[in-house]
């Protein structure tokens, strides 16, 4: 079985304090993986290390004391001098972005996710669905909401708009009803619970997720 783009994020004051935590992540997750039969691969593994404010000379670990690993390796640690870039959410990272300048190129990059969903929407391109609910819940809808449980707060209104309108349309499609219809009877037509219900019952995921992890 194979599982891309999982996503940990792990907050502390320092690398010191951050480290040893997703260690532990690691470890747990590394032990479920065996568990049920799956396997990480240490080499398609990498971390970011971003900042709130500016980057300091805190943020390095010259000395290797903090080393980040899973299954026994080592993971690399982009950090504001790297070379190279990392992912999150599918969408390169750039260390050198504090994370809330970070957060909002991930809005940007959602955008143009929502440009192309609606060219599906409008059945302007794609495969042809013969189940349109099928297609819409199963490629449309989460496509759409990728990522969001991470972005939606830090979203700004114009965008969280652009995305509850191309989710609409998506709904007037399972539903069947013409593009006159308002939203919310289109919504209920579908069957489908409103987005921003969706986007906050994935964020508050992340958080029970992380407050198991602390109490663990």
């Amino acid at each position: 079985m194979y599982a891309d783009d999982l996503t940990i994020i792990v907050k502390g004051q320092s690398r010191e304090d951050a480290v040893p935590t997703a260690n532990m992540v690691l470890e747990k997750l590394h032990a479920w993986s065996r568990e049920n039969g799956l396997a990480i691969n240490p080499s398609k593994c990498e971390a970011a290390w971003s900042t709130l404010s500016t980057h300091t000379e805190s943020d390095y670990d010259r000395e290797g004391k903090w080393p980040l690993k899973v299954a026994g390796c080592k993971i690399p640690v982009v950090t504001m001098s790297a070379s190279r870039t990392t992912k999150l959410l599918g969408m390169d990272f750039d260390p050198r972005l504090t994370l809330i300048v970070a957060a909002a190129k991930q809005c940007v990059a959602t955008s143009r996710r929502i440009s192309q969903l609606r060219c599906i929407a409008h059945k302007e391109a794609g495969p042809f669905p013969h189940d349109p609910r099928t297609f819409v819940i199963g490629y449309g809808d989460s496509k759409l909401r990728y990522g969001s449980g991470l972005i939606w707060a830090a979203a700004t209104d114009s965008a969280k708009n652009e995305m509850q309108k191309t989710y609409a349309t998506l709904a007037r499609i399972v539903g069947g009803v013409p593009s006159t219809v308002d939203p919310e009877s289109a919504l209920l037509e579908a069957n489908m619970p409103p987005l921003h219900v969706l986007c906050l019952r994935a964020r508050l995921s992340i958080f029970e997720n992380i407050r198991a992890c602390k109490m663990d």
